[in-house]
């Protein structure tokens, strides 16, 4: 049982190498506004977005390929506001979706959004 008044505070210790990170604090606060545009002359899908957190260390950038399950795609920097995937084709709808994360966990979701590659 715990005693009236105690609170109990939790921090996350991270090993990385020899170096020992601490972590607190809150998630960061998600992107906004993530859109994705086909590029006319080649086949690839364009992906931008606002940042609205400064205490991001990354992004994690999510696809699905023609309704099918969301997967991890490409962990970007942080301050990153946009991402070519070249790796789409012709004929087939991709779906998007993404987080900012920093040590203490990661936002909700923007998106999702969807395109679909038409090269001239």
């Amino acid at each position: 049982m715990k005693p009236s008044g105690l609170q109990v505070r939790f921090r996350a210790v991270y090993l990385q190498g020899r170096r020992r990170l601490r972590q607190a604090g809150k998630a960061p606060v998600a992107p906004s506004g993530l859109s994705v545009n086909a590029d006319g002359y080649d086949v690839t899908l364009n992906l931008s977005w606002v940042d609205q957190s400064s205490t991001e260390t990354s992004f994690e950038l999510w696809r699905n390929i023609s309704g099918g399950a969301f997967n991890l795609l490409v962990t970007l920097a942080a301050n990153t506001r946009a991402f070519e995937d070249s790796g789409v084709t012709v004929g087939i709808t991709y779906g998007y979706k993404m987080r900012a994360c920093n040590g203490a966990g990661c936002s909700v979701f923007s998106g999702p959004v969807y395109g679909d590659p038409n090269p001239v």
